[in-house]
């Protein structure tokens, strides 16, 4: 948490806490001078930490892979743990088993069980794993998102954020990210093009997302 501190109020932070402990994130604690103690560091798999406890693996895997796809949009290298690609959620027999809360993103697998998993179409970790995979694959595919080109972004509406990737050539990609759980309609004027994650054409103004869409259009 302390990257955060100067950044954020102390007031948000402890919010944030709290929100990450009711789904499940453990806690580990520092103790002040003063006899206070403050929040250093939370123990949660990323999954788990943008989903809630209720959430369908549907909601669960479309969150997951939205944050990601931002990710993979900004500029410079970006790096992803090994426990999100596989779709790894909260090892509480872990923390248990060694002791610790760190164990919660930690667990080792046996590669007969996670390639079992990754292979059926079932699992929440195939969905994360194929389609993270191919997030990336379109990434290194298009020299708009080379690590040095030029970045711009903005918000469309208080739903919709929008990231701007062009290169020299003038060539340019626009990424569209409904953070939102409800379905989003904007009014983006000519932008036209087609979305490489769905292939599908964007021809009007208006662009429809569903909750929790990404769209890269060029």
């Amino acid at each position: 948490m302390n990257p955060l501190r100067g950044l954020l109020p102390e007031s948000e932070i402890l919010a944030l806490v709290e929100a990450l402990q009711q789904e499940g994130a453990l806690v580990n604690w520092k103790n002040n001078p003063d006899g206070t103690r403050s929040p250093y560091e939370m123990n949660v798999t990323y999954m788990d930490a943008l989903s809630r406890r209720e959430s369908s693996d549907e909601e669960r895997c479309a969150r997951f892979i939205l944050a990601h796809a931002i990710l993979l949009s900004f500029p410079g290298v970006p790096a992803i743990y090994i426990q999100s690609i596989l779709g790894s959620r909260n090892d509480y027999a872990g923390v248990e088993k060694l002791g610790y809360n760190r164990a919660i993103n930690r667990k080792k697998y046996h590669s007969e069980e996670i390639t079992r998993e990754l292979n059926d179409e079932a699992t929440l970790r195939h969905a994360v794993y194929h389609e993270l995979s191919r997030l990336i694959t379109l990434r290194r595919s298009h020299n708009e998102f080379h690590p040095d080109n030029n970045f711009t972004i903005d918000t469309v509406n208080s739903s919709v954020m929008r990231i701007q990737r062009s290169n020299a050539d003038g060539n340019c990609l626009t990424g569209l990210f409904n953070v939102s759980k409800n379905i989003q309609h904007v009014n983006i004027t000519d932008l036209h093009g087609r979305d490489l994650i769905s292939e599908v054409d964007i021809l009007g103004n208006e662009i429809t997302l569903r909750p929790w869409q990404v769209m890269w259009i060029k």
